[in-house]
């Protein structure tokens, strides 16, 4: 990729990650499920066409991409899964790294986020694998929720369905003695660096935490299984 490529292809990717961060910003809930619908297909489709683009449908990125289409998650936790994905092309393309990191992320090599994540962060992506290693954590709390009849959403004052943030589950899941309060205060601590690396806060939090985060939330997911 020649250099005046490279600054044009980063410069969208970009956009599109300020874009994301500026919803994230507004909005009150976790999955974004407080902002319109439009928006949040807007972003969702946009990525999903960025990293189809640059990356092609034979790039790893492109098969993670499709795993992520696949989940049953609500579209705005598909975006926030997205984003991990476009921040290590991100970092690829600024580092001249593309095609190594290509034979990283390859499906075949990832039995489940956990492994990306721990293969990211070995490679110095650690914004991406936090971000993606807390919405694992987050998806396995919210089923964690539904297997034990906790329920994962309410009815705002004007009668429409909202997604429960994922502290107050794991607040619901501690008052129902799912798991202990210990144990409810280091999920707050992983979710706090999730939110940190999904917000651009990459500063408050380093490559060494990621890596207890990600062995953490393993155990966790082995000891409380849905």
């Amino acid at each position: 990729m020649n250099e005046e490529v490279k600054k044009q292809t980063l410069r969208r990717l970009r956009r599109i990650r300020k874009e994301y961060e500026k919803m994230n910003k507004e909005a009150k809930h976790e999955d974004l499920s407080d902002l319109s619908d439009s928006d949040i297909y807007s972003i969702f489709t946009r990525i999903s066409s960025s990293i189809v683009s640059i990356a092609g449908k034979n790039s790893e990125y492109y098969e993670q991409m499709v795993s992520i289409k696949e989940k049953k998650d609500y579209v705005g936790q598909k975006v926030v899964l997205l984003v991990g994905v476009l921040d290590a092309l991100i970092f690829d393309i600024q580092n001249d790294y593309l095609a190594k990191i290509s034979e990283l992320i390859h499906a075949d090599i990832f039995s489940d986020f956990l492994e990306m994540g721990e293969h990211l962060l070995g490679e110095g992506y650690k914004d991406a694998a936090a971000v993606i290693t807390g919405s694992t954590l987050e998806n396995h709390i919210k089923k964690l929720a539904q297997k034990n009849g906790i329920q994962i959403d309410y009815s705002d004052s004007k009668g429409k369905h909202r997604a429960k943030k994922t502290q107050v589950l794991n607040e619901d899941l501690t008052k129902n003695k799912i798991y202990s309060m210990n144990q409810q205060k280091q999920i707050t601590a992983w979710l706090d660096i999730r939110n940190c690396a999904a917000h651009g806060k990459y500063n408050e939090y380093n490559a060494d935490q990621v890596d207890l985060m990600i062995k953490g939330i393993r155990l966790f997911i082995s000891l409380c299984k849905v």
